[in-house]
């Protein structure tokens, strides 16, 4: 029997007020980063999405690569103005 994978590290990297679609409202979002585990290889599949967004009303995550991390922290620095 094989040991089920343990959960990777993590690191908040920043704080942000977004509207989440799944529960409706606009709250804090933590930005993540996995950091993997120690004395092992990060696989290919963790390392093009390594940065997870989680709405903290209602825990959805939702796995982004560097691109979309680089448009959310962007998008949250310049807000469109109305």
């Amino acid at each position: 029997m094989k040991n089920l994978p343990r959960r990777l590290a993590m690191r908040t990297l920043a704080a942000l007020d977004l509207h989440c679609a799944r529960c409706d409202s606009v709250g804090e979002h933590r930005l993540d980063k996995h950091l993997g585990r120690a004395g092992t290889q990060v696989s290919p599949i963790v390392r093009a999405r390594q940065y997870v967004l989680v709405c903290a009303a209602c825990g959805v995550a939702q796995e982004l690569t560097e691109q979309q991390k680089r448009s959310v922290l962007h998008y949250t620095a310049h807000p469109a103005t109305a």
